[in-house]
């Protein structure tokens, strides 16, 4: 990785499909480091994240080839029901009770381990970037 602006560092992934580099950037910040588009990478960078940690990983839509993504290829399914909102006047805003459809999504991302999220992450991202191609 090089330091790009001071708490800006990247890396870059050469795409033999589309000619050029793609690069991931992370953002050094004390409440938590944020990985942005991060690309496939060699193992100095992978074990530099994993000792510096991710807490977020942000994964940028710009490169999507379609408007629109197959809700069949989602890798979680919505949750179960409808959409419950409350109306103050002109104001619509999500009901309180629509908060209970995500519990289990929410108690499933509380009880995993950033570190651990992320390490399973890089590694998987060959595979990922195979399906996408």
């Amino acid at each position: 990785m090089r330091e790009i602006l001071p708490d800006v560092l990247t890396w870059p992934w050469f795409s033999e499909r589309h000619g050029y580099d793609f690069n991931g950037y992370l953002f050094l910040d004390a409440g938590g480091n944020i990985a942005v588009d991060p690309v496939l990478m060699p193992d100095a960078v992978l074990e530099e994240l994993v000792r510096v940690g991710v807490r977020h990983i942000v994964v940028t839509v710009d490169n999507l080839p379609r408007k629109k993504v197959a809700v069949d290829l989602r890798p979680i399914k919505a949750p179960p029901g409808q959409t419950v909102v409350a109306n103050q006047g002109d104001v619509t805003t999500l009901s309180a009770e629509n908060y209970v459809r995500y519990a289990p999504f929410v108690h499933l991302v509380q009880s995993t381990d950033p570190k651990t999220l992320a390490t399973v992450y890089f590694r998987l991202y060959p595979l990922f970037q195979q399906a996408y191609e």
